[in-house]
C-alpha cells in the first residue's frame, strides 16, 4: 500500500496533496489569474470555465498552475501513487494506454506543484523515487527475452537446407538470412514468405524491438534509427502482428500503444 511507503511525518502533506489533485479541477476561483480582477462569470460547468469581465480572458481552475491542459486530471493522483510504489514510466504508460512522454510530463507537473506547495514532501519524493528502474512486468520481460533470442538466431544462423534441392551444402550471404546453395548454385532467402521479408535493415531489428518495449513514440524511434515515420509505423505493425502469431500476445499489446 502506497501510504505505508510515505514517512509518518509527511502523511499530512501527502493527504493534502491528494486532496488538491481531486478538487483542483472543480475549485472555484477568487479572482482572474491574468489580471486578478474579482469580477468574472462562469460560462461553462463541464469543463468548469470562467470569463473575466475586465480583461475578457477565459480561464479554468487549473489556469496558471502546472496542471493546465493536462487532461484527464484523474491521472495525476494515480501517477503520484504508482510512482511512490516505484512503478516505471513504461508500466504506467501501458496501464493508462498512453506514452511514457505523457506520463513524464504529468510527473514533472506534480513535482513543480509539490515544490511550490509542499516543499518537504517534494524533497522526499525527488530524493527517494527511482528515476528509471528498468523493470518490466514479468510476462512482458520474459516474452521480450524470448523474442530477442529468436531474432539472434535469425541473424546468426549459418546453415539452412536449400529451398530448391534440400542440400545442406549452403552458405550464408548478406544480413537478411540469404543463402547460396553450393550444390545447385541457386540463392534463396528463408524470410521470403514471412512478414519479416518486408522489413529491411536486419541490423536494426533488436534496437527497434527494444525501443518498442520502452514504449517510445514512432517519432522518437524514427529519429533514433534515422528512419522515416512511415517506415517506423509499418515496422511496428508488422512486428506486433508477428508477436501475436508467435504467441507473444501480451508483448504485442504492450508494444502497440497509441503513438
Amino acid at each position: 500500500m502506497f501510504y505505508n511507503l510515505v514517512p509518518a511525518e509527511l502523511q499530512n502533506d501527502f493527504d493534502a496533496l491528494l486532496n488538491d489533485l481531486s478538487y483542483l479541477p472543480e475549485q472555484a476561483k477568487e479572482s482572474c489569474p491574468f489580471c486578478h480582477h474579482i469580477d468574472f462569470q462562469k460560462i461553462r460547468q463541464k469543463p468548469l470555465t470562467f470569463r473575466c469581465k475586465c480583461c475578457h480572458k477565459y480561464f479554468n481552475p487549473l489556469t496558471k498552475t502546472p496542471f493546465n491542459r493536462l487532461v484527464p486530471t484523474i491521472w495525476l493522483g494515480l501517477i503520484l501513487t504508482r510512482r511512490i510504489e516505484k512503478v516505471t514510466l513504461e508500466t504506467l504508460a501501458y496501464e493508462l494506454n498512453c506514452t511514457p512522454e505523457m506520463v513524464k510530463r504529468r510527473e514533472r507537473a506534480l513535482i513543480d506543484y509539490m515544490q511550490q506547495h509542499y516543499p518537504k514532501f517534494h524533497q522526499w519524493y525527488t530524493q527517494t523515487r527511482l528515476h528509471e528502474n528498468n523493470m518490466l512486468p514479468t510476462t512482458i520481460k520474459q516474452q521480450y527475452i524470448d523474442l530477442s533470442e529468436i531474432i539472434d538466431q535469425l541473424l546468426i544462423i549459418e546453415k539452412f537446407p536449400c529451398a530448391y534441392c534440400q542440400s545442406s551444402n549452403t552458405v550464408r550471404i548478406g544480413q537478411r538470412a540469404g543463402f547460396r546453395c553450393r550444390s545447385c548454385r541457386k540463392t534463396f532467402n528463408i524470410l521470403k514468405d514471412t512478414p519479416l521479408n518486408k522489413i529491411p535493415h536486419a541490423e536494426l531489428w533488436k534496437t527497434f524491438i527494444e525501443l518498442l518495449v520502452k514504449n517510445n513514440t514512432n517519432k522518437s524511434i524514427a529519429k533514433t534509427l534515422e528512419l522515416s515515420l512511415n517506415t517506423v509505423s509499418k515496422w511496428r505493425k508488422v512486428w506486433c502482428e508477428l508477436m501475436q502469431n508467435w504467441g507473444y500476445e501480451e508483448l504485442a499489446v504492450w508494444c502497440n500503444k497509441k503513438q
